[in-house]
């Protein structure tokens, strides 16, 4: 037996898999996820025939392992020797079948050919590098191979299995042929020199294709491996939902006798294509576009994509999904500790299917995926699986929420998304409480025929608070802040700095006592920041009337309701998002807004927040007359040419990152997460801290990762630097020495804290 696949028992023996059983459990999923409408996208983007997609498709997951029927790899699998290269061996049996090739032109209009079956079958394993290590080949001894005999018998199954998965005659003649290493080094320097020089419009084309079939290749791949460890891996919809469906799927998950749907809402359900929400916070616009999606998808293995800012609001909204949908997904940078937290509520272990379900989950393969949008788009940037990403996402339904809170630099990439997606035929929809004329023209959504907007005129009548603008710092009104909470008030101080929200802080514990105040900001390791959270939203149930001090993390983070809110001025769309933590039912009993102008302009563009502070009326004021502010606003920087090159300046850059990390990774190539999506002033990067390393924590990856501390990444190579990070020492951070507390997070107030920059 050629042995593919082992795995140890309980027993401590292992039980093996044959390089057939194993080939033909891959190619059972190739066949399971090749959809003729995906098919039919993929020529129309390419111009390759889609006949022949279906045949490569075939020949890669019938190739991809034969690199296992070596002597080497038999070896490895033994456990006789420490390295195999298997992706490599199957390379080179497939580098002379030359019927799947993209033709392109290159940088000088000459004809150019790269071989698909190739490329796909020496990738298959782990993502192309621009550097790749195969690169060296000709010349490295460790990638001599040999096949065994058994190889050839199996190779010459190949039209057999043909006619047997796809029930039609196999026209292939295909030589078995094996090649020397140093002309298999030579194929594979000579196809990443042409990639090298492959036109701008002939790399976006093969960019899809090749996501496209490494894309199923490596999902069948991933499933027909977790069914031999005994994980069923699960990609689809139990049932895509009518609105009559989903009306009941709500009423159950919201605990309510029964869901009606606002007039948005319903329109919605019966909207196809890309469309523009605008509809006040807390009018249900996250139910409507789940209406949306319904409409949206057609088939039980396509996706919904719904992304947010921040990570919090992504764990929140994941909590409600799932009690709605089946196959939930959740994709962040910190998605794996908030779903062991969930699991060691539930009582369930973390195993072998939690890790495996982690891995898969985090390219979008399950049905309905919760995420951030930065762990979106960061996969156009050829980051991590990129090429199962885009895979799915050629078959979803994408969905944009608070799409007005990015910075210009990410609504520059936001643009280009756009347009792929458009490109693609991919459905978006966007989602705003208030987003400005002036950001839809950048974006290019002004167009109400590829954006119509939906809304509901009736829901911006509310006035749910009365809004008073002081000329003063909030620290002068510590007093009045105190009598609010005296007097039974929820109230929210929100500070545009963390170094500002802790002197607040400081302030106010002397005069209200500390367990009555909850510190929330960025400078808390990522396991307190969930537990934070977790004690706000218990606050706020529990009717226990305290004081939240907090910085603009709180804009679109959480799902909070207070009465009074004391807060810095910031620029109007970010006022606006802090307007609708106060008072978020609408109720008549109104809430009680208080603007403090007396603010550094950092982090935000110098002048907007004087713009801001002169638009602002005082008084009770309906939700729309916020939205005239906004565009207001907008028009008078537009005005401001110091201002608008800035904003043009970030947007720019944004905008054109897509097409130049494209071109510098070969189209295809694996790119490092290097890259900031966002307009960050100061770079950032995770630390563990002393007492936690001390304490053992450091040396498992996964709980390492729920400690850290993201900080100023100038802080590696300061005088606070305990440790530096070590991998081969199990030391995956490096390691920091300053003082911390639950409480205050990072503790500033020490003299020795005096040079520690935490904003912004």
């Amino acid at each position: 037996m050629i042995i593919a696949k082992k795995k140890e028992l309980s027993n401590g023996k292992f039980e093996y898999q044959s390089l057939e059983g194993h080939t033909k459990s891959v190619l059972s999923f190739t066949i399971d996820l090749i959809k003729d409408k995906d098919l039919e996208k993929i020529q129309k983007l390419t111009g390759f025939n889609k006949d022949k997609i279906k045949d490569l498709l075939f020949f890669s997951a019938f190739f991809h392992d034969i690199g296992k029927a070596t002597n080497e790899f038999q070896e490895y699998i033994k456990g006789n020797i420490k390295k195999s290269y298997h992706s490599l061996y199957s390379s080179n049996i497939t580098s002379n079948i030359e019927n799947f090739l993209f033709t392109f032109t290159n940088d000088e209009d000459d004809e150019e050919n790269i071989n698909l079956l190739f490329l796909t079958v020496l990738n298959h394993h782990s993502i192309l590098k621009r550097n790749t290590a195969f690169l060296g080949v000709e010349n490295e001894s460790q990638y001599e191979h040999s096949f065994l005999e058994e190889a050839k018998d199996f190779f010459y199954e190949y039209k057999n299995w043909y006619e047997e998965f796809l029930n039609k005659e196999c026209k292939y003649n295909f030589e078995y042929k094996f090649i020397q290493r140093k002309t298999l080094g030579s194929k594979i320097k000579s196809t990443i020199k042409k990639l090298k020089y492959i036109n701008k419009k002939d790399l976006e084309k093969l960019r899809i294709l090749y996501s496209y079939v490494l894309g199923i290749i490596n999902i069948a791949d991933w499933r027909a491996s977790a069914q031999f460890e005994g994980i069923n891996l699960k990609l689809d919809f139990e049932k895509i939902f009518d609105e009559k469906q989903l009306c009941n799927k709500l009423q159950e998950a919201l605990e309510i006798e029964k869901f009606i749907p606002r007039g948005f809402q319903k329109e919605l359900a019966a909207h196809k294509g890309s469309v523009l929400v605008e509809v006040p916070t807390g009018s249900g616009k996250t139910e409507g576009s789940y209406f949306w999606a319904m409409n949206n998808i057609s088939d039980i293995k396509d996706k919904v994509i719904y992304t947010l800012p921040t990570q919090t609001t992504s764990n929140k909204l994941y909590e409600r999904v799932e009690k709605v949908f089946d196959n939930t997904g959740l994709v962040h940078s910190s998605a794996t500790i908030y779903l062991e937290e969930q699991l060691s509520e539930e009582g369930k272990d973390i195993d072998k299917s939690f890790d495996s379900k982690i891995l898969f989950g985090k390219t979008f393969n399950n049905s309905f995926t919760v995420g951030t949008v930065d762990g979106l788009f960061k996969n156009f940037l050829n980051i991590g699986r990129y090429n199962i990403a885009t895979f799915n996402f050629l078959k979803s339904a994408v969905i944009i929420d608070e799409v007005h809170s990015y910075d210009f630099k990410m609504m520059g990439f936001m643009k280009r998304f756009l347009e792929l997606c458009d490109k693609y035929e991919v459905p978006v929809c966007l989602m705003s409480a208030s987003i400005p004329n002036a950001i839809k023209k950048m974006i290019n959504i002004e167009d109400e025929n590829k954006y119509p907007v939906i809304t509901q005129k009736d829901l911006f009548e509310a006035n749910p608070n009365y809004i008073y603008k002081v000329d003063k710092k909030i620290e002068d009104d510590i007093d009045k802040i105190k009598k609010d909470y005296e007097n039974g008030k929820n109230v929210l101080i929100i500070k545009n700095t963390v170094k500002k929200s802790k002197e607040v802080y400081d302030l106010l514990k002397n005069e209200v006592g500390k367990e009555n105040i909850v510190l929330y900001n960025s400078s808390f390791k990522k396991c307190h920041r969930v537990e934070k959270e977790k004690e706000i939203m218990r606050r706020l149930k529990d009717k226990q009337n305290f004081i939240l001090v907090a910085t603009q993390v709180v804009e679109v983070s959480l799902d909070i309701d207070f009465d009074v809110m004391y807060t810095d001025l910031a620029p109007i769309d970010s006022l606006i998002q802090r307007f609708g933590r106060v008072n978020r039912k609408k109720s008549d009993n109104k809430g009680v807004i208080y603007i403090y102008k007396d603010v550094e302009s950092k982090p935000y563009v110098e002048g907007l927040l004087d713009i801001t502070y002169k638009t602002i009326n005082e008084g009770l004021h309906k939700i729309s007359e916020y939205n005239k502010w906004l565009n207001t606003v907008y028009d008078e920087i537009v005005k401001d040419k110091q201002i608008q090159n800035e904003i043009q300046d970030n947007f720019n850059e944004g905008e054109k990152t897509f097409d130049r990390i494209l071109k510098e990774n070969l189209g295809i190539s694996k790119s490092e997460d290097v890259y900031n999506l966002r307009d960050i002033k100061f770079a950032k990067k995770d630390y563990i801290l002393l007492e936690d390393y001390n304490k053992g924590i450091n040396g498992e990856k996964r709980k390492d990762y729920e400690h850290t501390i993201s900080l100023g990444a100038y802080l590696s190579e300061s005088e606070y630097r305990a440790f530096k990070k070590n991998i081969e020492e199990k030391r995956y951070y490096d390691v920091l020495e300053i003082p911390y507390s639950y409480e205050e997070g990072v503790d500033l107030s020490k003299d020795s804290m005096r040079n520690v920059v935490i904003d912004i």
